[in-house]
């Protein structure tokens, strides 16, 4: 299922930035289930705020009734012991130039890390703006 959750990330991704961001926005796919979009600081709440509201409930489609219902599943490892896996959340790190210059890309990338890791720390789906 690691491919549908990336395929419907983006989905998720276009469809709110197409709607309510600029004709003007970028959205990459760094690999993986990274993904990139470049906005302007006016909409980057709402964009956010969207993206998790989509993400929250489509998510569900990727798992079973019973799954959504417990809130997690269960999943055999190879050892047959079993772990639990929280149903999947959305963790999005924010950098703007609202208040601070940047000089290069690495700087901003640097900045994205950081707040992606603070946007995972939150509980459930979250993000996190480094302004």
């Amino acid at each position: 299922q690691g491919d549908e959750v990336i395929k419907l990330t983006a989905k998720i991704i276009d469809k709110t930035i197409k709607k309510i961001g600029n004709s003007t926005d970028f959205i990459g796919h760094r690999g993986g289930d990274e993904f990139i979009a470049i906005t302007s600081p006016d909409k980057i709440n709402n964009i956010c705020q969207q993206i998790i509201s989509c993400f929250d409930k489509e998510i569900e489609s990727l798992y079973l009734p019973e799954d959504i219902r417990q809130g997690y599943i269960t999943l055999q490892e190879e050892d047959k012991s079993s772990s639990i896996y929280p149903i999947m959340t959305i963790s999005i790190g924010v950098v703007t130039n609202e208040k601070m210059k940047f000089d290069n890309y690495f700087q901003v990338h640097e900045l994205a890390l950081e707040a992606k890791e603070e946007a995972k720390s939150l509980p459930g789906s979250s993000y996190y703006k480094k302004i």
